[in-house]
This record gives structure tokens, C-alpha cells and sequence, in this order.
């Protein structure tokens, strides 16, 4: 990774993405910190990210969550995948809704952005995936 290259990073509302994209910046790295609720990334702004709107979960381009970012915004630049959330509660009581909604979040919105990336990281000769996880997600 060169000081050139923006590191795109999804769910930097709070968290893991957060203190990550505040590292990255501070180091003098040009970072692109996404969250699917915009207003939670002034920080951010302030220390000096480029802040998108981003939900992982509708990522196509055109859609109205994400209609700032493209996948040419990242080119070959790394991707940290954080975004993600824990669902509790016991078995029999969590809603199948909850259970899709996580899903969507933390399994296909992650595959979703490396698909988004991919191409433009094979276009360019190389790249980098991070992705983030936890055993309670």
C-alpha cells in the first residue's frame, strides 16, 4: 500500500472502523470511511476522511444508500469489510427478519463489496481485501 492509495473502509460509524480509519488518517493515509448512517461520521470528516454513505447491504451502484460511492471511487485501492453487527437473544426467540437482516449485513454485504472491488484490483495487477469478523456475529 502506497501513501497514494485511499483505503476504502465500510462500517466506520463506531468501533473497529472508526479507530481504524482515525489510524489510517493520522498516518497520512488517504481514507474513504463509509457507514450506512452518514450523520455518524463527522468525526471523521473533521480528522480528515473522505466520508460516504454506504450500506453494504444495497451497495449497487445507483442505489439511493450508496449513490456517492462507485466502484471506481476505490480503483485498486485496499478494502477493510467491517462492517457488521451481533444479533442476541435466544434461539427461539430472534425473528427470522433479524436473522436475514444480519445476514445481509455481515455475510452477503461483505461479499457483495469484494465483488464491487475485485475487478478493478485484478484491472490493476493487485489489491487487498481485509475483512473483519467476530464469533459473536
Amino acid at each position: 500500500m502506497t501513501r497514494s492509495q485511499a483505503v476504502l473502509i465500510t462500517g466506520c460509524s463506531s468501533g473497529i472502523g472508526r479507530a481504524t480509519a482515525l489510524n489510517l488518517v493520522k498516518r497520512g493515509l488517504p481514507v474513504w470511511a463509509t457507514a450506512r448512517r452518514p450523520e455518524t461520521l463527522d468525526a471523521l470528516a473533521d480528522a480528515g476522511c473522505r466520508v460516504l454513505p454506504l450500506d453494504t447491504t444495497t451497495s449497487s451502484p445507483g442505489s439511493p444508500r450508496s449513490r456517492r460511492w462507485r466502484p471506481s471511487t476505490a480503483r485498486s485501492a485496499p478494502l477493510v469489510n467491517n462492517a457488521g453487527y451481533a444479533q442476541g437473544g435466544p434461539l427461539e426467540e430472534v425473528s427470522m427478519d433479524l436473522v436475514r437482516r444480519q445476514f445481509e449485513t455481515n455475510v452477503f454485504g461483505t461479499l457483495r463489496m469484494c465483488q464491487l472491488v475485485l475487478p478493478a484490483m485484478r484491472a490493476a495487477g493487485g489489491g487487498r481485501i481485509v475483512t473483519m469478523g467476530s464469533a459473536a456475529a
